[in-house]
């Protein structure tokens, strides 16, 4: 069993983001989160180097203090203090993934539909996990990426990562409302939420792609591929250096033939639209709704760099689970179109894509 440890805030600054509100209320008492044990905030911290670097300044810090005349003294505080540091290193790698799931697997309960492996953290907390069956292009990945990126964004907020085995375990904030698959609302309210979901998606477009990937597509946040639609999401499809591989692939043709075989005014658009951040899933059981207003978005594992265009088809395919009539319509609507280019684009990919993205 191999296990690893992500970089993430630590759990004491998790206490003081996910216990007080907005409005400055607080719900537990300013004397509690200073007494937070320190054994506590260095077990459940995600990166071990803060620790190991105190461990080392502490060494430092009492050689400083120990008279130059005492040699024999001296020469024992640096071994043993990386002994300390290895043992602790060694420990913090081996034991506290399997020590973290069980505290937050006590702490939590299972969803009654338990479609995303998700449990709810007890008494209230808005925490919740959520297991991801690998350890690469992973909900923790995407949500590392957006929250340093775009914090404004109404997406859940990384609090903590681990790996056990081939399984990634992801902890969260929990946001509030609920889905519009489970809920729905009157149709000038589906409206108005549709019209702040494309809102969303203009701010998310604005995201812009790192250098060292510029241009590539069926990428993840961890450098990996995206689940495959050529194989119903079983595996990871691998990278693309641009749209024109990918749809290469698609066709089952190398980009050679593809060229050969495709309108050089078809390949001329494809090429040319934007690649962007795109929720691949972004059907009404992830669109979260309070008071009749957009709360938030969800279920971000299977997010990443693709053609823009590609977000149209979560909205048009009627036939797919978590797309109405009604919801299908709106998208066709003027008001709900996107612009020209990739409408234009859209249309196109229609005559080249045969099955389901």
């Amino acid at each position: 069993m191999s296990s690893a440890i992500h970089d993430t805030p630590r759990l004491v600054d998790c206490y003081q983001i996910v216990l007080q509100p907005k409005c400055g209320e607080q719900l537990l008492p300013p004397y509690i989160l200073p007494c937070v044990p320190a054994f506590s905030a260095s077990l459940f911290s995600c990166s071990h180097t803060t620790v190991l670097a105190f461990i080392f300044e502490e060494a430092l810090g009492r050689e400083m203090e120990i008279s130059n005349n005492d040699k024999a003294t001296k020469s024992h505080v640096w071994p043993l203090s990386f002994l300390a540091a290895t043992i602790y290193s060694w420990f913090m790698r081996r034991f506290i993934p399997t020590v973290k799931f069980t505290f937050y697997y006590l702490f939590t309960t299972e969803r009654s539909n338990d479609s995303h492996r998700v449990r709810l953290f007890r008494f209230g907390i808005p925490i919740v996990m959520k297991t991801t069956p690998r350890t690469v292009s992973t909900e923790a990945d995407a949500l590392r990426f957006l929250n340093a990126t775009c914090s404004g964004l109404p997406i859940p907020r990384l609090l903590d990562s681990f790996v056990i085995g081939e399984t990634t375990y992801t902890i969260m904030t929990k946001l509030p409302g609920h889905n519009l698959l489970d809920r729905s609302l009157p149709s000038d309210q589906l409206e108005e939420v549709a019209t702040e979901v494309l809102d969303f998606l203009h701010r998310l477009w604005q995201i812009e792609q790192p250098d060292n990937c510029k241009g590539q597509v069926m990428r993840s946040a961890s450098g990996h591929g995206l689940p495959n639609p050529m194989t119903l999401h079983s595996n990871l499809s691998n990278t693309f250096p641009s749209t024109l591989h990918c749809y290469a692939l698609m066709n089952f043709k190398d980009l050679d033939h593809f060229v050969a075989d495709t309108a050089p005014s078809i390949l001329e658009r494809l090429a040319n639209d934007q690649v962007c951040w795109v929720h691949t899933d972004l059907r009404l059981q992830n669109i979260l709704v309070q008071d009749g207003r957009l709360s938030g978005i969800v279920d971000w594992e299977d997010s990443g760099w693709l053609p823009r265009h590609w977000q149209l088809h979560m909205f048009r395919n009627v036939y797919m689970h978590g797309v109405t009539f009604e919801w299908w319509n709106l998208w066709k609507r003027e008001r709900m179109r996107f612009d020209e280019v990739v409408e234009a684009v859209y249309e196109l990919s229609t005559g080249l894509i045969t099955y389901p993205l």
